[in-house]
């Protein structure tokens, strides 16, 4: 199926995770979760541009124009990447500190679907949440 895999970015991430392809930009947003950065790559110019913020961050995915949703450490928030302004959307588990956003992926209605875990992965703590495009978050599962 697949006979040549090339490495396209060694980019030496702690923990890379949550690919997500923007087609009409045509970049690759991903996220370094223990090093707090979100990465763009742009395979075209072959640059990753890297924006560091204050706390983990599990996935990301296109929104607007400019704007991308992330699932973080403690909630829902959107970024402008021009400016690199974060705004915060909701915390819906701001009681649990222990709990963080992991992974997530936008349906074809364009709704972000994300889970939580605990920090560690132990215990079974996550949820599974649903932020409308309207912005409105709705928990859908608890384990």
């Amino acid at each position: 199926m697949f006979s040549n895999i090339e490495l396209v970015l060694d980019a030496k991430a702690s923990l890379a995770e949550g690919p997500c392809w923007n087609e009409k930009k045509q970049l690759l947003y991903w996220v370094d979760i223990m090093e707090r950065k979100l990465c763009i790559y742009n395979p075209t110019a072959n640059t990753n541009r890297v924006i560091a913020l204050n706390q983990q961050i599990g996935c990301v995915v296109p929104y607007l124009e400019d704007v991308l949703l992330l699932a973080m450490e403690n909630g829902f928030y959107s970024i402008n990447v021009n400016t690199e302004k974060l705004t915060h959307i909701f915390d819906p588990e701001q009681h649990l500190i222990e709990n963080r956003f992991n992974d997530g992926k936008c349906d074809p209605a364009g709704r972000f679907w994300a889970g939580t875990t605990d920090t560690y992965g132990i215990n079974a703590a996550g949820s599974l949440y649903c932020l409308h495009n309207n912005l409105s978050v709705e928990k859908k599962f608890h384990m």
